[in-house]
């Protein structure tokens, strides 16, 4: 029988959950700025808006998955962003400690 791991103070879980809130929240902006600049090339922007678009989403792109690749288990120091998309898993993989809060 595994012992279950001590489970994270309140500060880990806030910041975890500030990840997820602030994941979801570039990639919604992502697409709304791809749909932004796909109306762009259809109604013909200017060369160097349609350039300047382009960077944008490039950046947004790399910040993006930086983000998701970024996150580590606070117990163990694995990433996390492996285990999920948008949404924290349960608990890591490696060490067990659950990544939901008990008091809501």
């Amino acid at each position: 029988m595994t012992a279950q791991p001590e489970p994270l103070t309140i500060d880990d879980l806030d910041r975890l959950a500030r990840w997820e809130r602030n994941l979801r929240i570039s990639f919604t902006v992502g697409v709304g700025l791809a749909i932004l600049w796909f109306l762009g090339l259809m109604v013909g922007d200017p060369p160097w808006q349609t350039a300047l678009a382009s960077l944008a989403m490039a950046i947004l792109i790399i910040t993006g998955i930086s983000a998701q690749v970024g996150l580590r288990c606070p117990r163990c120091n694995r990433r996390v962003a492996f285990l999920s998309g948008f949404a924290l898993p349960p608990a890591c993989a490696r060490c067990g400690v659950g990544f939901e809060r008990r008091d809501r």
